[in-house]
């Protein structure tokens, strides 16, 4: 079997000859319509929530929560998990309290939003409101107000 040349691979199981620069090509072409495939994908899958809220209503529902299990409820690996639980802790939002081999952690709702525009408002706010959601529909909503049909 000769050795393959840059413009010519052999396949060894095979023995059948093709010119690099097609795979090469195919490849480029593959990645390329993954890419936009993907690029559509993410600009129709946008939400409001950042993962960062995700987690902190996560541990708002159960501070006992692994963090496996957190990952896998709200869609991220475990890794990003760590990382935006270690960026919570970090700005205070939560306290770790090591329990003998696992965490428990400790919302601090008396923290503030970090943007500016929401900077008035604890993040209890929006633990309260995500809380709530199985409440009939009408509880929270005031007399005074319309019913949208």
């Amino acid at each position: 079997m000769r050795a393959a040349t840059s413009l010519q691979f052999r396949k060894k199981i095979t023995g059948k000859t093709f010119r690099l620069t097609s795979f090469v090509r195919q490849d480029r072409l593959r990645y390329t319509r993954q890419t936009m495939d993907n690029a559509a994908d993410r600009r129709s899958a946008w939400t409001f929530l950042t993962n960062h809220a995700r987690v902190l209503l996560a541990v708002a529902a159960d501070p006992h929560v692994r963090m496996r299990d957190m990952a896998a409820k709200i869609g991220i690996t475990e890794r990003a998990a760590q990382g935006i639980v270690a960026d919570l802790v970090e700005a205070g939002y939560l306290e770790r309290i090591r329990v003998g081999r696992r965490n428990h952690y400790q919302i601090r709702p008396d923290q503030h939003f970090r943007h500016p525009a929401e900077a008035d408002m604890p993040v209890q706010v929006l633990i309260d409101m995500f809380t709530h959601r199985d409440l009939p529909s009408g509880a929270l909503r005031k007399e005074s107000e319309p019913v949208l049909t």
